[in-house]
């Protein structure tokens, strides 16, 4: 129950903030083509989070624990969050680098608007794909059911923070957590890398992240090469035949 009203007070707040924004009041108001593409997501994400849930309901009581997990919760639930970064991370690299999965994530970098509104653009099986292999792979760690939701609480608050169109930041924690600037630059045409969900310290280790500036707030964000704009069109993409590697094209 925590953690419910802490997501969706989350979400209040991120979109009490974001409507200061003429241009998100648009996209879900006057703009026909962003407002049509908005709701259908939004529609399509209650069906994916019922999914998902089930998935991992099943998950947790049918794959064994391989790790039994004898320390305070507090060091237990911060595992939880560095195992799963982990599976975040080589999740997000390969679905930019590998051709045909990027049709599966195409959906979450076509918007060239930067706002709350893209952490509704993600393609439903993408999302219960890689949700069921991550509910998986942190079961068979041994990780309890509370250690995971704390995870979990803290991945969809981050989604929103680091989404915001909002010029804010925690300070010097900014070199540890994923903040809007750093992950701006992840939505920009021309770069590539900050893969971090949460944390950038995987971004660290494996070279790659690249720190913002005054320039992650006046870059242009969408795709390099076109893509198709609209739900339906954007959802069958993976039915294309792929080209050239992965965001690259």
């Amino acid at each position: 129950m925590w953690q419910l009203v802490i997501t969706a007070l989350a979400t209040l707040v991120a979109a009490g903030l974001e409507c200061r924004d003429p241009g998100f009041v648009a996209s879900w108001s006057t703009d026909r083509v962003r407002r049509n593409r908005n709701v259908a997501y939004l529609l399509s994400n209650f069906a994916v989070v019922a999914v998902l849930a089930a998935a991992t309901a099943w998950i947790g009581v049918n794959v064994p624990g391989l790790v039994r997990w004898e320390v305070p919760f507090a060091l237990e639930a911060l595992a939880c969050v560095l195992v799963a970064e982990l599976f975040n991370w080589i999740f997000h690299w390969i679905k930019h680098v590998h051709p045909w999965l990027w049709r599966f994530h195409l959906q979450h970098h076509v918007e060239e608007r930067y706002d709350i509104s893209l952490t509704l653009h993600t393609h439903g099986l993408e999302v219960v794909v890689a949700g069921a292999v991550m509910a998986v792979g942190l079961r068979l760690a041994g990780f309890s059911a509370a250690a995971v939701e704390v995870f979990s609480t803290l991945y969809f608050v981050a989604n929103l923070y680091k989404h915001g169109s909002w010029r804010v930041g925690l300070g010097w924690l900014d070199a540890v957590v994923v903040s809007p600037a750093f992950h701006r630059l992840h939505h920009a045409k021309d770069v590539e890398g900050n893969y971090g969900s949460i944390l950038t310290v995987y971004d660290v280790l494996f070279g790659t992240a690249v720190w913002p500036d005054e320039r992650a707030w006046s870059l242009e964000y969408g795709t390099k090469s076109p893509e198709p704009f609209g739900y339906w069109a954007e959802w069958v993409s993976f039915l294309s035949p792929p080209g050239g590697a992965g965001r690259e094209r």
